[in-house]
């Protein structure tokens, strides 16, 4: 693919922006720091039975292990566990931030539009590290690099190129378990794709540089697959796609399927905080979209909503989305002979190949971090299309950059601002004083799953969920009693209370507004 020729030269713009990206870092985790997630607890106890079960007993199929591996320094130093998920993610905003950059000096001419980028994509990695406390930016990060490699005009003439590239897969893969189907389908069309444009001579080039990354991604994914198909006593590459494919798609509405985290849950070990830490030991009944007409449709209804959900989400980020699309897609199939189509191929390949695998399942806007950063590349790659020679075209051209600077930025800027407006997490505080109370054992509530867990993770406490029963106070104490709950924690107003509870003892003494406790036991 032919590209734009790479100056050796120190990038003063891009030292500029990676030191105001770090600079608001400590401005940003005043407010960020205990703005928390399910995952993030879950990837910060997974990095903690590192430290304390060593490797074979950290090992887990549904959450990626590489943000966990990379906050290990972080805890092994004293810092604090939620800083260091925090520290990796930021981290990654800054990687993406390179990684676009070095993309831009590839695929576009313009200076201005380079900087352009640059200077849209630090807001927007400061709302992304802001944001989703889970490794989606660093996955974004990790296949920004991977793009690089592939699209570097020696990746048909040095090996180290296609190295790289199956590293990055791997550490995608390592990041996600979606990495995996990522690279296995988007590095084969990839090279499909330059294997068809070339020579006899540039063929045999693209062929062994295409068996070089794939031995590589699967020399190191293959020792990972090996430990998981060792635990789980099958091969196994991940177990989070199958599982969200039958807890969140298939048509079975049984209770768990109306809302996951309902229902009092078994962990497969005592050691795990809640049984979320590794869901892939639940069992779900098998569900096959090609088992009959019926679930073949209903599963093409899920791809629909899927795609109008995502749809909505590129709308959010930038109502030009739409319309950077259909050009990308107008190009591809330009005959010109004066249009040079690759890099708009190049981009429209990896939107459609990473967006499409999670239409089978679900979308969220974390999700689609990485297709994020394709369309502000690819906004700014249509517009080279525009004549530099008459200045009407420079001037439409000058004109719509603007617009897609601004409609880039809106996202970031109303995000940030709502964020830092909202009100800050009050359940680390809560921890600390819930400490004096030396709670030990398993705990439930009725509400408030997030904020259970989190507390439960900060108290050492097990985590058992939300109980399900509804039938009357016997169904309940027969649920807590069947998962031996030693407390219930009861988020709301005093008078809510029910008279189950009111019998019990209540440890907190009404100490902490919009929190009882009772014992059970």
């Amino acid at each position: 693919m032919r590209s734009v020729p790479i100056k050796r030269s120190v990038d003063w713009k891009l030292i500029i922006a990676a030191l105001i990206y770090c600079a608001a870092v400590p401005y940003l985790l005043k407010s960020c720091l205990y703005r928390i997630s399910p995952d993030a607890v879950f990837y910060i106890a997974t990095a903690e039975k590192y430290l304390s079960e060593g490797f074979s007993g950290a090992v887990n199929g549904y959450w990626g292990p590489l943000i966990s591996w990379l906050s290990l320094p972080l805890l092994k130093s004293g810092v604090q566990p939620f800083l260091a998920i925090r520290l990796v993610v930021f981290f990654s905003g800054l990687c993406s931030l390179i990684a676009i950059r070095l993309l831009s000096s590839l695929f576009i001419k313009s200076e201005a539009a380079k900087s352009l980028i640059l200077a849209i994509s630090v807001p927007v990695a400061w709302y992304f590290s802001f944001t989703f406390l889970t490794p989606n930016l660093l996955i974004a990060a990790i296949l920004l690099f991977y793009l690089l490699f592939i699209s570097h005009p020696d990746y048909r003439h040095k090996k180290r190129y296609a190295l790289s590239a199956g590293l990055a897969g791997a550490l995608a893969y390592f990041a996600q378990g979606y990495g995996f189907l990522f690279f296995i389908t988007h590095f084969p069309l990839f090279n499909l794709f330059c294997f068809i444009k070339e020579n006899r001579r540039g063929r045999s080039r693209i062929a062994g540089k295409f068996f070089i990354g794939l031995a590589v991604f699967f020399l190191l994914s293959g020792a990972w697959i090996s430990l998981l198909s060792e635990k789980y006593g099958q091969f196994t590459v991940c177990t989070g796609a199958k599982f969200n494919h039958l807890c969140f798609v298939t048509p079975d509405r049984s209770a768990m399927k109306e809302d996951p985290m309902q229902g009092l849950m078994k962990p497969a070990s005592e050691s795990m905080l809640n049984a979320w830490e590794d869901p892939s030991f639940m069992s779900l009944p098998e569900w096959n979209a090609f088992g009959s007409t019926g679930n073949f449709i209903y599963q093409l209804k899920a791809v629909l909503k899927n795609t109008l959900e995502a749809v909505r989400i590129f709308l959010k980020f930038s109502l030009f989305s739409p319309f950077i699309l259909i050009g990308l897609l107008i190009l591809c199939l330009a005959r010109s002979g004066k249009l040079k189509t690759d890099k708009y191929s190049f981009l429209l390949l990896a939107f459609l190949v990473y967006c499409g695998w999670f239409m089978l399942v679900m979308v969220q806007e974390r999700y689609l971090i990485f297709a994020d950063f394709l369309l502000i590349l690819a906004g700014f790659c249509l517009l080279e299309v525009f004549p530099e020679n008459k200045r009407s075209a420079v001037i439409w051209k000058a004109g719509i950059a603007i617009l897609l600077a601004i409609s880039f930025l809106y996202l970031p800027a109303s995000g940030l601002k709502a964020g830092f407006k909202s009100t800050p997490n009050s359940d680390y505080a809560l921890a600390e004083k819930l400490k004096a109370l030396k709670l030990q054992g398993r705990i439930a509530s009725n509400k408030d799953w997030t904020g259970s867990l989190f507390l439960a993770y900060q108290l050492d406490l097990k985590y058992s969920g939300i109980p399900r029963a509804q039938g009357g106070e016997k169904e309940l104490l027969n649920e807590l009693a069947e998962y031996r709950v030693d407390y219930f924690f009861f988020w709301g107003d005093k008078a809510a209370v029910a008279d189950l509870f009111r019998g019990r003892k209540e440890i907190t003494n009404g100490e902490f507004p919009g929190l009882r406790i009772f014992k059970l036991k």
